[in-house]
């Protein structure tokens, strides 16, 4: 979206322009800061992204089943006692997804924030 936003706003050429060439260096760096701030902006943020917020989602998935297979497993092996040794795995299981709930709305939060530096960076003038 920001990408789209600041080509839209600033042309192909000078959006990466100025996503490429920050003011104020020497004209000699350029060559090298290219490259890194093409990759950097392009390929390296999104990816990085997408790892933290896949991480992030599969490790509370994890422990969700975590906590479900030690209430199937006390249940199954333990018989009738199994059934009230389930009760903490079931109360952590519960306490999990209430936490992956509140670490999920937190990563919506952040990811919007993200956004909306993004585009603020993509539609200002020279940043």
């Amino acid at each position: 979206t920001w990408v789209g936003v600041g080509i839209k706003r600033k042309g192909l050429g000078g959006f990466f322009k100025d996503i490429t060439m920050p003011s104020g260096l020497p004209v000699w760096i350029y060559p090298i800061l290219i490259p890194i701030e093409f990759f950097s902006n392009l390929l390296i943020r999104p990816a990085t992204h997408a790892l933290r917020l896949f991480a992030t989602m599969f490790g509370g998935h994890l422990a969700l089943m975590v906590a479900a297979s030690m209430v199937t497993y006390m249940v199954e092996t333990l018989g009738g006692i199994g059934y009230l040794a389930a009760v903490a795995p079931g109360a952590l299981g519960l306490f999990l997804y209430f936490l992956e709930f509140m670490i999920q709305c937190i990563q919506a939060y952040v990811f919007a924030l993200l956004l909306a530096v993004y585009l603020q960076g993509s539609v200002s003038e020279g940043h």
